[in-house]
Formats: C-alpha cells, sequence, structure tokens
C-alpha cells in the first residue's frame, strides 16, 4: 500500500492522485491535509506527499519549505522514514531551497494533468520497489543522528523495546519496533523470526532453522516463516540475477 498524502486546497492535485491509473498488484491511500499540525502529525506514515512550495494562505509556516524542513526534521527525530517530496509552485522562486530539503521534483504551474501523472508514477515506481531516498535508516543512538544504508545492513535484531542495526562494520542500538522497519525496509529484507530481520542479498546459505551470513553469523528461522522466506529469497535472486543481465546487454 502506497500512502500519498496531499497538503493544502490543492483541488487540481487531489483529483488528480484520485483519477490515478494503477496497476491491478498496486494500492494506494489518498489523505488530504488541511493543516500544518495534521500533515507533520501524520507526516512519518505517508510515503509520497505533495505540497505548494510558497506560503499556503491562513497557516503559520512561511512556507512549504519551511514545513518540508519540519517534516525532515520530524521523521528524522521520530526514526520514521523520510517521504518522497513533490513541490508544487507558481514560479520557480524555490527550486533550489526544495532540492535542499531533498524534492524528488517541482512542478511549476502550468502544468498539465498528465505531467503530474508522469511524477507520480515515476514516484510510486521508487517507492513499489523500495528504492527511495527512505531506504536509508535515520537513528538517533548513544546522543547522535545517523545515516545507515539499507544495503549495508545484514540485518536487525529486536531488543525489547530497542533494536539492534548490524552492518558488515557497525552494530547501532535505539529505540525502534522491528515491524515498523520491517515495513519501511521491504524491498530486499524479510522477517525470518519474530525478533529478526535480516537482508536477503546477505545470506550466504540456510536451512529450515538457521540462516548463515556472508559474515559467518547465524540466525534463527521460524518454522512458520520458513515457506514466505523461501518465496521472498527466490523473488529476489530471480530480481538480481534479472538485473544483472540487462546491465550485461550491450
Amino acid at each position: 500500500m502506497v500512502r500519498i498524502a496531499v497538503y493544502g486546497n490543492e483541488k487540481e492535485i487531489g483529483q488528480c492522485v484520485r483519477e490515478f491509473p494503477v496497476n491491478q498488484d498496486e494500492k494506494y491511500e489518498l489523505s488530504v491535509f488541511r493543516s500544518q499540525e495534521e500533515l507533520l502529525e501524520n507526516a512519518g506514515e505517508q510515503d509520497i506527499i505533495l505540497l505548494k512550495a510558497e506560503r499556503i494562505s491562513g497557516q503559520s509556516a512561511e512556507t512549504g519549505i519551511s514545513l518540508a524542513e519540519e517534516i525532515r526534521q520530524q521523521c528524522e527525530d521520530d526514526n520514521k522514514k523520510q517521504p518522497i517530496l513533490i513541490f508544487t509552485a507558481d514560479s520557480a522562486e524555490y527550486v533550489f531551497d526544495a532540492f535542499d530539503v531533498d524534492a524528488f521534483h517541482y512542478l511549476v504551474r502550468p502544468f498539465s494533468e498528465n505531467k503530474i501523472r508522469q511524477v507520480l508514477r515515476k514516484a510510486m515506481d521508487i517507492v513499489m520497489k523500495g528504492s527511495n531516498s527512505s531506504q536509508y535508516l535515520i537513528i538517533r543512538a548513544d546522543n547522535h543522528s545517523y545515516r545507515i544504508p539499507a544495503g549495508t545492513i545484514y540485518y536487525i535484531e529486536s531488543e525489547n523495546r530497542k533494536v539492534r542495526v548490524v552492518t558488515g562494520t557497525e552494530s547501532y542500538t535505539y529505540y525502534a519496533r522491528l515491524s515498523d522497519l520491517e515495513e519501511q525496509l521491504r524491498d530486499s529484507f524479510f522477517r525470518i523470526h519474530k525478533g529478526y530481520l535480516v537482508n536477503l542479498k546477505y545470506i550466504r546459505e540456510f536451512d529450515k532453522t538457521d540462516i548463515t551470513l556472508m559474515s559467518g553469523e547465524h540466525l534463527p528461522v521460524s518454522k512458520y516463516k520458513y515457506q514466505d522466506f523461501l518465496k521472498a529469497y527466490s523473488g529476489h535472486k530471480k530480481s538480481t540475477l534479472s538485473k544483472e543481465r540487462r546491465g550485461g546487454k550491450k
């Protein structure tokens, strides 16, 4: 499920999203937020946010850019995934500011419905593939903030109300729920046990009870998860081989 949010009274944007054509295996949920407080409260649950770059009448934030800065900071503080941000604007005045907050796109009026849908399609594809900028974990551990690329993570272990993120060289422990990370890292990760989320690309070998990582570490596999794990691992290997073949074409 891709969660899309529209901020402000963006009637033409909201209507385009509502009428957005999707493939049979895609699902999305649209939320329209009228206040910045409501948006900030729910920003960490969104995959894509469309908002106006300029100041929205009646709101306290100076511009949509300053609101985006708050979204980025709040998601980092709350250890939430960072949403894809798409700005709409009446001019190119804030385009460089938009990219300072890692904007995915900046649409200047007048723009067509087709253009909105093209941009939204690209953003949705990124979310569906799990390869957007949220494929970093932004964590707060030992009074420091860290931005950890998902591709460097071997596995994540749940420890009471904390999780331990293990990379090839480091480990970080902080407060988070494994279920939230499972949702965020849905591309090449699989939850093999109630207490473990593993990066499929770092698996060296496995049987029905145990996984051996390329680092040599062993992780338990739940008997209830094994069949689903086989499907996920097989799909991951096929996807990897397909990408390698495409990359090898001349």
